[in-house]
């Protein structure tokens, strides 16, 4: 059985509580582990993580707990539960001063793997707001997560689409996507690979990211940095300063009527260098590729054309030549 041990030292390392949150589910294989640990501005500890029970049918789920910061006395603990799963549950501080929350939900459907971003009762552990988002077709999980200076949200994990690869998202603290990177590493017999492990951000804005990659021909497990500026594109060197870095423009989109009407839907684009070309894509909810082009920086206007399309929930993505992504959900009613 699996439990949580918490403790608190002073800077000397000596010890000033400890204390165990224990599996809330007794005679069962396996249990709790914590992924994430946050100190609040009101005295208190978040612990966050998730329960591996592989022989049940919820056999993952998330969990938090709030402790007393002086004491380590337990305030009150929660499971969240998710059919077949809910790997990688992250808590960060938000603007009020409560808790914001990311965690993967996923299950054994195509294209049913999401990422939840929300909110939490500081007082309860309730969830009060929830958004989840989607890369359909694709598995993905959040490895690391932190609130950005700017407040925002930046989650870094793995994703799985033919192949396994790391991502960059960033969202706002209602769970609505600002920025979005995927990272991929060609080896000698040209499969990417990445294993994300951590991410940290700097006073100027830009972004480390830490990982490893296998590669069974050239000495197994080799690890890596990856330098972004705040926008997710790349930098020269992410083991100096950021100084003399290149700052590029995102592109923007803002797609409209949303909900479509009379089958027409019109992306205004903006946001991209006088040089810039990007690729577009429209994406049903199960990952196949509707529609596909590319624009130029002069133009500011494209017009879609969604006449004998099923209605529901669809994707349009945008891709600059650095790998800038900004994506926008559109629902056909």
């Amino acid at each position: 059985l699996f439990d949580i041990w918490v403790a608190r030292f002073d800077t000397n390392l000596n010890l000033l509580w400890e204390t165990v949150i224990a599996d809330s589910v007794v005679n069962q294989p396996y249990g709790d582990y914590g992924t994430s640990i946050l100190v609040d501005g009101n005295g208190h500890v978040v612990v966050a993580g998730n329960t591996y029970r592989p022989f049940t049918v919820f056999y993952f789920s998330s969990h938090a707990t709030r402790l007393d910061q002086v004491t380590g006395e337990v305030k009150w603990t929660r499971t969240y539960p998710f059919q077949f799963g809910g790997s990688g549950m992250f808590v960060v501080s938000d603007s009020t001063g409560g808790y914001s929350y990311v965690s993967q939900n996923w299950t054994n459907s195509p294209g049913v793997n999401v990422i939840n971003v929300g909110r939490l009762d500081t007082a309860t552990g309730d969830v009060l707001s929830q958004a989840v988002l989607t890369d359909p077709g694709r598995l993905q999980a959040p490895r690391d997560v932190l609130r950005s200076r700017d407040g925002s949200i930046l989650i870094a994990g793995i994703g799985y689409y033919r192949t396994q690869y790391g991502f960059l998202l960033r969202t706002n603290e209602m769970g609505d996507t600002i920025a979005y990177r995927e990272l991929s590493l060609e080896d000698t017999v040209g499969v990417r690979e990445h294993n994300v492990e951590s991410l940290i951000e700097r006073e100027d804005g830009s972004i480390v990211i830490g990982g490893s990659h296998f590669d069974p021909f050239n000495g197994g497990w080799r690890y890596w940095l990856v330098g972004l500026d705040q926008y997710g594109c790349d930098t020269a060197d992410c083991s100096i300063g950021l100084e003399d870095a290149a700052w590029v423009e995102h592109p923007q989109l803002l797609a409209y009527p949303n909900p479509v009407v009379e089958d027409v839907l019109t992306i205004r684009l903006s946001g991209m260098r006088s040089s810039e070309s990007c690729t577009w894509a429209l994406y049903n909810a199960t990952g196949q590729t509707l529609l596909k082009g590319a624009v130029q920086a002069s133009q500011e206007l494209l017009e879609l054309s969604l006449h004998g399309f099923s209605k529901g929930l669809y994707h349009f993505v945008l891709l600059n030549g650095n790998g800038a992504m900004v994506r926008e959900k559109i629902l056909l009613p």
